[in-house]
């Protein structure tokens, strides 16, 4: 477990100091505080679950350190890597609309799309806790239980609805207009990767179809 451990903290390392890379040398500036809020944003979140899932759920862990490399498709793996190219643009364009200046977006609604990024987290972190094979891969794999419980009573894919918002609010926590193009990008990335895998629990995880007849919600609760 202790390399599990060394690879997980070894690995959000990485992308954090990416992300601050990403976020910092396109502004030009370190004076670029909802890059600063944004950032810590994901740290907190990091500091929070890599602790946390060690401790009550080692497997998860590897689960997800692993997913990655088990998704099977070209199809599948381009659209993984549609939302990571639109991600890194998105994050990228919000520094350089802060360093030229291109949008003024209030305080206000600056601190209101980090706190809804902040939900968007806690959506994540409480699906993680109630799916220990919630995974980074479509897949399904042999003990796997369908879950129905907690925000899965809800909507059938919570931890897209998490991502959801945070995709949906980066841009305006990072103060540009602009970004929001990119993040639409994910979005549609997310919401076919959605439909493929709604597709393949369909054929692969036992009582699926009778999950999708009790929750109508795929992705927005009353909405989709």
């Amino acid at each position: 477990m202790d390399n599990i451990k060394r690879k997980a903290i070894k690995g959000i390392t990485i992308m954090l100091i990416a992300w601050a890379l990403i976020i910092f040398l396109t502004a030009w500036s370190l004076k670029y505080w909802q890059g600063w809020v944004y950032w810590s944003l994901w740290v907190v979140w990091s500091i929070i679950v890599i602790p946390y899932f060690m401790k009550k759920d080692p497997k998860f862990i590897e689960r997800r350190l692993s997913g990655a490399s088990k998704e099977e498709g070209k199809a599948r793996k381009l659209v993984h890597r549609l939302m990571a190219v639109f991600s890194f643009i998105m994050i990228a364009f919000a520094g350089i609309d802060f360093q030229f200046h291109l949008s003024n977006i209030p305080v206000y609604l600056v601190i209101a799309a980090d706190i809804l990024i902040g939900i968007g987290f806690w959506i994540i972190f409480l699906t993680f806790k109630e799916n220990s094979y919630a995974s980074s891969s479509i897949q399904v794999e042999k003990e796997q239980e369908l879950i129905s419980t907690g925000p899965y009573a809800i909507v059938r894919h919570p931890m897209y609805m998490g991502s959801l918002f945070i995709y949906i609010f980066s841009p305006l926590a990072l103060g540009s207009l602009w970004a929001l193009i990119f993040g639409i990008g994910v979005i549609i990335s997310m919401v076919i990767r959605l439909l493929d895998e709604e597709k393949f629990l369909i054929k692969n995880l036992q009582g699926y179809e009778d999950y999708r007849k009790k929750v109508n919600y795929r992705l927005i609760p009353y909405v989709w």
